[in-house]
């Protein structure tokens, strides 16, 4: 019996351990294993949330471009990067541009709250001539007018109605000029336009110049004479600053000389003024000037290519009040 005992004592102790060692075999397998269940289960929960982070985050992240569609419109102070590339295109910054007043004169006012009172009543202001050359930087409606803000060649700023500046002259420098009705050939009108008669520029298409003249002349050789007004003319012209300097106030002679307000006095100063305000040189119509001032001071007998007394329309003049 007691041998039996100690052999079963021995197969047990030995049975024993022989599971034990096969049971920490297998806990040891299976913590391997479930280490590599687990490494696998980390990188796929891993790859899952990053492709949901693809796929989720533009959503929340960009904001879709109602206008394009896109989704890829990024936010940049409170607009989308399209929309600053579209306000740069469609609002670019405003770049000076060369104007000349057109009046007799004009009162330039220096600070924007003194637009619309009376010149005497304004201290800083500065009073320019016909043909006086401006830089505009920007136009505004003040008080249901349109406004100039200008710039003189010593960079000084002021106000001005933009109705008082012009972008440029034309001066017809050539006898029997042609205008047109339109920018054709077939729109041939039947006024002939004379050397030194003056234009306010309007525009510009395909060679053609549109210009309203002041000048009054005959609506057919012989005929009634009319204001000309504004035409079309392809050639016989110059833009040249003196030039229309000395147009202007040669219009003005013609007003006191072939309207009802008739003054050859005040006519031959306006001759004066314009044979004396080019210091540099004669202009391709300063023969004009000098031969009619000479048949006023000199025979006193007004010309007679323009006979009748017609009613003209003087050229703006402004005091500025």
């Amino acid at each position: 019996i007691k041998s039996r005992f100690l052999w079963m004592f021995a197969w047990f102790f030995i049975g024993y351990h022989i599971k034990v060692a096969d049971f920490c075999h297998f806990i040891s397998y299976f913590r391997i294993k479930f280490r590599s269940l687990e490494d696998v289960m980390m990188k796929g929960i891993i790859a899952v949330l990053g492709l949901a982070a693809i796929l989720i985050l533009p959503v929340f992240g960009c904001s879709k471009d109602e206008d394009s569609g896109s989704i890829f419109s990024i936010k940049t102070g409170g607009n989308t990067a399209e929309e600053n590339v579209q306000e740069t295109e469609t609002q670019p910054a405003v770049q000076p541009v060369t104007q000349y007043v057109k009046t007799w004169g004009v009162w330039f006012y220096q600070n924007e709250q003194d637009i619309g009172k009376p010149s005497k009543d304004v201290s800083e202001k500065q009073y320019m001539d016909f043909g006086s050359k401006v830089s505009t930087l920007e136009k505004k409606d003040i008080n249901g007018k349109t406004y100039s803000k200008v710039m003189l060649p010593d960079r000084s700023e002021y106000w001005v109605e933009a109705k008082t500046l012009v972008d440029k002259f034309i001066v017809i420098t050539q006898k029997d000029v042609l205008c047109y009705k339109q920018p054709d050939t077939d729109y041939a009108d039947t006024i002939m336009l004379q050397p030194g008669d003056l234009g306010l520029f309007s525009r510009e298409m395909d060679g053609w110049i549109n210009a309203d003249f002041l000048a009054y002349r005959p609506v057919e050789p012989g005929g009634e004479i009319k204001r000309v007004g504004n035409k079309w003319i392809k050639d016989g012209y110059t833009e040249d600053l003196s030039t229309a300097k000395e147009a202007y106030y040669l219009s003005l002679a013609y007003y006191y000389l072939y309207s009802k307000e008739k003054d050859v006095n005040k006519a031959i100063e306006r001759l004066e003024k314009a044979a004396s305000i080019n210091v540099t040189g004669d202009t391709e119509i300063t023969y004009v000037i000098n031969d009619l001032l000479a048949g006023l001071t000199g025979e006193n007998e007004e010309p007679t290519e323009r006979e009748g007394d017609v009613e003209i329309i003087l050229p703006v003049q402004d005091d500025g009040e």
